[in-house]
């Protein structure tokens, strides 16, 4: 018996399995409350995990903006999962631009998460250039990437009016 077109990849991603979008928003949601340990944690565990030197310097002198700083890291965060979440059906209300948003969300996991290309390249030529958790957060981050975009394919089969809410 024939498979019809687009049975295949019906019987293992089916249209009601919005797993990687559900993948994706809890990642996302996780990344963001990743973040707020380091209000807490000091210069030294912001250091391991490759803060920005300015966020070092603001752990260092207590300032009342690393506290803006992680909060907008939250929301942002939050938002990504948010967005992942609304398309999954975990959040019942469909979230306004789905899919173009999502598609930007995917974009922005994807860029940074191939920035462990150069960083191989580096690790290459340099073994001790490149520390064991950048190249880890650049493999997640890809990972993610990929998950966003598996997912907006589910998203992009099902009817507009289903995601978009048009």
């Amino acid at each position: 018996m024939a498979c019809k077109e687009g049975e295949a990849y019906a019987s293992a991603f089916p249209m009601n399995s919005k797993r990687f979008l559900k993948l994706s928003g809890y990642f996302s949601l996780f990344f963001g409350l990743f973040h707020v340990p380091f209000l807490f944690l000091g210069e030294e565990a912001a250091r391991f995990f490759s803060a920005p030197p300015y966020v070092r310097a603001m752990i260092r002198e207590h300032s009342p903006w690393l506290w803006l700083v992680v909060a907008v890291i939250l929301g942002v965060f939050g938002l990504f999962g948010a967005y992942a979440l609304s398309a999954a059906g975990v959040i019942r209300r469909r979230l306004p631009a789905l899919r173009g948003v999502l598609r930007v969300i995917a974009c922005i996991y994807t860029l940074r998460g191939l920035v462990i290309i150069p960083q191989l390249i580096s690790l290459a030529r340099y073994p001790a250039a490149v520390p064991l958790q950048t190249l880890v957060f650049s493999g997640v981050a890809l990972m993610v990437g990929v998950f966003f975009w598996l997912g907006l394919r589910e998203v992009d089969l099902a009817s507009p009016e289903a995601v978009d809410g048009a």
